[in-house]
């Protein structure tokens, strides 16, 4: 069995979740959206992207301003679930590729899109549909899949780098693991978890 769930980095309300999973079930993995760096800087309490590519610096902004509302610093909830995998002795296995890949792949994209999502996000104009969303808690299938499908429309270069590429290389391990372990507790953002259950489907 896998079980993927798919989070907010920033909501009380996945936390919560993640520490009811490990009470309903024995998982003999745990594998994590994180990489080795990500996971030191959780440990250490480091918050934020230490990087000078400004796309990376901006949704890193985004992310703590919105966590400042929330309470909750981002990555707690992958946090969470690498602590209590650690308490009840089940294994973690880093899922994500290493973060200088992704960042290197922000890089390589059009300058054409950098200044059309940075015009974006600095108006704050994503969307014109208004769509309720409690930022403390995680958002609702339809909300992920309305985002998704704007996002990869408006910017998909973005949407390959950040949702696309590391969804195919997260179900490729994924499909190795289940080689080796039965029951399988994946955390994952919420962005992540439409694609990476159609991939895993076919």
């Amino acid at each position: 069995m896998i079980k993927i769930i798919g989070t907010s980095h920033i909501s009380r309300e996945s936390v919560e979740q993640i520490k009811k999973s490990f009470q309903e079930h024995d998982f003999d993995l745990v594998a994590v959206e994180l990489d080795k760096n990500r996971l030191s800087a959780l440990k250490a309490q480091k918050v934020g992207v230490t990087t000078r590519n400004p796309i990376a610096l901006i949704i890193s902004a985004i992310q703590t301003y919105m966590s400042k509302k929330t309470g909750i610093t981002p990555g707690t909830e992958m946090l969470t679930a690498v602590e209590n995998a650690e308490r009840f002795g089940i294994p973690v296995f880093l899922l994500d590729q290493d973060i200088s890949l992704t960042l290197k792949g922000l890089k390589e994209v059009s300058l054409k899109e950098k200044i059309k999502i940075t015009g974006y996000t600095l108006l704050g104009l994503f969307g014109r549909r208004t769509v309720k969303f409690d930022i403390t808690k995680v958002p609702s299938q339809e909300f992920v899949e309305y985002m998704l499908i704007n996002f990869k429309v408006m910017f998909p270069e973005f949407y390959n780098v950040l949702i696309e590429e590391r969804n195919k290389y997260m179900v490729e391990r994924i499909k190795k693991l289940e080689e080796t372990y039965d029951d399988i507790l994946v955390v994952v953002g919420a962005g992540h978890k439409p694609g990476m259950e159609s991939l895993m489907e076919s």
